[in-house]
């Protein structure tokens, strides 16, 4: 959430600046980690505008079918303009 925010406030740009500090801030161990951005407004549904466009990029839907089994989802609105970040993990248990 705080990426999708900081992209709504334009503290960061819509990109994936700062991607490594989000991947570390996880509590769980991952041998994977990716992240899918998108930016929207003036569309009829704003989520499936976002989700559309990442299954017709290759690099994005390449996220979305990659070998991953955690996935968190962020979305903010301001004055209209919709911010999405969505991050995938494979995590695996750790024993000691």
């Amino acid at each position: 959430m705080e990426h999708s925010v900081n992209m709504a406030d334009g503290s960061v740009p819509i990109s994936h600046q700062g991607f490594d500090q989000r991947s570390n801030k996880t509590n769980f161990y991952k041998t994977r980690f990716a992240e899918n951005v998108a930016f929207n407004y003036n569309v009829g549904d704003p989520v499936e505008a976002a989700v559309n466009g990442w299954i017709k990029s290759p690099g994005h839907r390449a996220n979305l079918l990659g070998p991953t089994n955690v996935c968190g989802i962020a979305v903010t609105c301001k004055q209209g303009r919709w911010y999405f970040t969505q991050l995938f993990a494979a995590a695996v248990a750790r024993f000691n």
